[in-house]
């Protein structure tokens, strides 16, 4: 299983629904790439203290991406 999803699993635990939520911005900016409207569902979804870690980690996965298809 990939780091992102564990980490997910490992944050959201048992919260089904903020994981199809978490999942369903993911997709949305896929086909998109509208970084604000994904920031601000991610803000709603993940707004608790426990969530900063997995909200780190979506940071730094966005920065690789955008580095790798700018390159």
């Amino acid at each position: 299983m990939p780091r992102s999803l564990r980490q997910m699993n490992a944050v959201l635990r048992d919260d089904f629904e903020k994981k199809m939520t978490v999942v369903g911005l993911l997709k949305q900016y896929s086909e998109h790439r509208d970084v604000e409207t994904f920031a601000r569902g991610l803000s709603v979804v993940l707004a608790s203290e426990t969530h900063q870690s997995f909200l780190q980690h979506i940071r730094s996965a966005l920065r690789t991406l955008k580095t790798l298809y700018s390159a």
